[in-house]
């Protein structure tokens, strides 16, 4: 299955021409998250580009790692879709 119509819904990919996705789409991979996964840990090197296709990724924030000491759980700063 092409992942190109995939890429084409991403808008940070939205100037890019039929070319573009062709070679991108080459050293693509799909995945598939279950809820509550974890999809990556904050201070870890990114590697990947990830498009979220359906569904939504909680960006959650350790708040030791910003000095805050109340906090004890991590928190939400934002929902992407």
């Amino acid at each position: 299955m092409s992942l190109i119509p995939m890429l084409q819904q991403a808008d940070i990919l939205a100037d890019l021409t039929p070319a573009h996705f062709e070679l991108i789409a080459a050293i693509c991979k799909e995945a598939t998250y279950q809820m509550n996964e974890l999809v990556f840990a904050e201070r870890t090197k990114g590697e990947y580009l990830y498009i979220i296709v359906d569904g939504t990724v909680n960006i959650e924030l350790d708040p030791s790692l910003i000095g805050a000491t109340t906090e004890t759980h991590r928190v939400t700063v934002a929902t992407l879709r």
